[in-house]
């Protein structure tokens, strides 16, 4: 099955950010209720200071940036996001996890794609695919952004084309 269409991995690695946001996960926080997920907010001054999301600004502006924790021993059910319709993902830090794709093949069965994250690696998410998470034996972390107009997957591949 053709994974694009979920996913696609930017080839401009992470930098410095990935190892600032891997001490970060290992501190103490308030997190903050986000969907169903437990967040914090990260420095908007990384989106000039790391290249991959400089480079991604300057042809999608971005508005926010965050971490989203998924608890052990938990599945997000699979949804398409209500208030989303593409992002950017990089995995931060995970001990057995795994996020899945379904698409319906008939009355029966679904066709299943796994997006295996890579370490240090940003994924142009389709948040309009249905979608879920199983995390199994330590909280799941997750970087993730807004951008400042939402955009539809398709098209934001089109426009970051260059740097995928």
């Amino acid at each position: 099955m053709n994974t694009d269409k979920f996913f696609s991995p930017l080839s401009i690695k992470a930098g410095e950010l990935y190892d600032y946001l891997h001490d970060l996960v290992n501190k103490e926080h308030t997190w903050q209720k986000h969907f169903g997920f437990d967040a914090i907010e990260v420095d908007s001054s990384w989106i000039q200071k790391d290249y991959a999301l400089n480079c991604v600004n300057k042809l999608q502006p971005i508005k926010r940036l965050g971490v989203l924790k998924v608890p052990s021993n938990s599945f997000y059910n699979f949804h398409r996001d209500s208030y989303r319709l593409s992002t950017l993902n990089m995995l931060i830090k995970q001990k057995e996890g795994y996020c899945y794709f379904i698409e319906s093949r008939d009355d029966h069965y679904c066709d299943l794609v796994e997006l295996v994250y890579e370490p240090k690696t940003y994924y142009l998410f389709n948040n309009q695919a249905i979608h879920g998470v199983i995390n199994k034996l330590e909280p799941r972390y997750m970087f993730s952004l807004y951008f400042e107009n939402e955009i539809n997957y398709q098209d934001l591949q089109v426009k970051l084309a260059h740097i995928k």
